[in-house]
């Protein structure tokens, strides 16, 4: 009796995934199809309530502190005298300087990332004219322009210094 129950239970949840309708390997292009003509995918009506995910992730460098290092300096002291009798031939002499402490410029890099559902329609989808990177594309610069807080940034861990090695 068991046996009987366990089976009936696993009959009847496959039959529900079967009733739900199995998630196909279908890109944009195919759903426009299928949009357009149902027949072709083995369906009676066109897709509805048709919901397109997109992320859009970009890897930026933003200025961190500025960095520093050291270059070297001279200073040189040359001396002549030079007299209606005389004259001395110029003489330099080095003088001790301290090294000069220069500014470079220090990034990190940053990801931002949008992530987005949007709701559409087939007769949106026939008249676009693009891939669905194009309007996943669109859809992410249009909420970058109207909604600035959406975009969610994190640090990647690389870094990038303008700064020389030391010892150079």
């Amino acid at each position: 009796m068991k046996k009987l129950i366990v089976l009936l239970c696993c009959t009847l949840g496959s039959g529900l995934a079967i009733a739900a309708g199995p998630v196909q390997g279908l890109g944009f292009d195919d759903i426009k199809a299928a949009c357009l003509n149902p027949a072709k995918f083995q369906n009676q009506v066109a897709p509805t309530n048709i919901q397109v995910s997109c992320r859009d992730v970009q890897l930026k460098w933003v200025a961190t502190d500025a960095g520093s290092f050291n270059l070297p300096t001279a200073h040189a002291i040359v001396t002549s005298v030079i007299s209606d009798k005389y004259s001395v031939a110029p003489m330099a002499a080095g003088i001790d300087s301290a090294a000069q402490t220069m500014a470079c410029l220090q990034y990190k890099q940053v990801s931002e990332t949008i992530e987005l559902v949007r709701a559409s329609s087939c007769d949106e989808l026939i008249a676009f004219t693009g891939t669905g990177t194009d309007y996943c594309l669109s859809a992410a610069l249009s909420m970058r322009a109207q909604n600035p807080a959406a975009i969610v940034t994190a640090d990647t861990g690389k870094k990038s210094s303008m700064c020389p090695a030391a010892g150079n």
